[in-house]
């Protein structure tokens, strides 16, 4: 009940526009370093719940002990193969290319189903992405990640993907034409 009244705290001081409440968030926090077996209701906090740099790097460490544990709960994808990509897409976001690099090595680990689309088409992003910062054009991949949402009819993703480019590009103080190109041609502004 207390992780509700804290996550509750949370969305007000967000949708309110105040600060976070200090103590709701360190005891959200701590429940997910503590937590032994990781849920979908896990994932779910964390999701919503993503604070600052250093401690989503602690929880990432804490999650990967603990990802062998978790029971996926659904059989059309893998929550922490997800959970990890939203890692992934966060450090690029807030310039930690390095921490970004590590996350790839985690998300290489998986073992994704064939039928998992999504991850596939995910993970081929956020790599190429990833590598096309570390100056290895990947835009290529990127490209055919979003074509592969367009087709799929997917277009929230594809924008919401795009302006997370932007967001990768602004945060690591990043120039390259090909980048700028690709932002261009689906439909962005770089």
């Amino acid at each position: 009940m207390k992780n509700l009244l804290d996550m509750a705290m949370l969305a007000l001081n967000h949708v309110q526009g105040d600060p976070l409440n200090p103590t709701a968030r360190e005891d959200l926090v701590k429940y997910l370093i503590n937590c032994e077996t990781w849920t979908h209701y896990e994932i779910m906090i964390f999701y919503n719940f993503i604070f600052d740099v250093e401690t989503v790097i602690v929880i990432q460490k804490r999650l990967i002990r603990v990802i062998s544990r978790y029971d996926n709960l659904r059989l059309y994808g893998s929550e922490p193969f997800r959970t990890l990509v939203k890692i992934t897409m966060f450090y690029l976001e807030h310039g930690k290319v390095l921490e970004a690099l590590e996350s790839l090595m985690d998300l290489r680990g998986f073992d994704i189903q064939e039928e998992f689309l999504f991850e596939r088409t995910m993970y081929k992003f956020v790599a190429g992405e990833t590598y096309t910062i570390t100056n290895t054009n990947r835009i290529k991949a990127i490209d055919d990640a979003l074509n592969i949402f367009q087709a799929a009819g997917s277009t929230h993703q594809v924008n919401r993907l795009v302006d997370h480019i932007k967001l990768v590009v602004k945060a690591n103080q990043f120039h390259n034409d090909d980048f700028d190109a690709l932002i261009e041609k689906w439909g962005g502004t770089p």
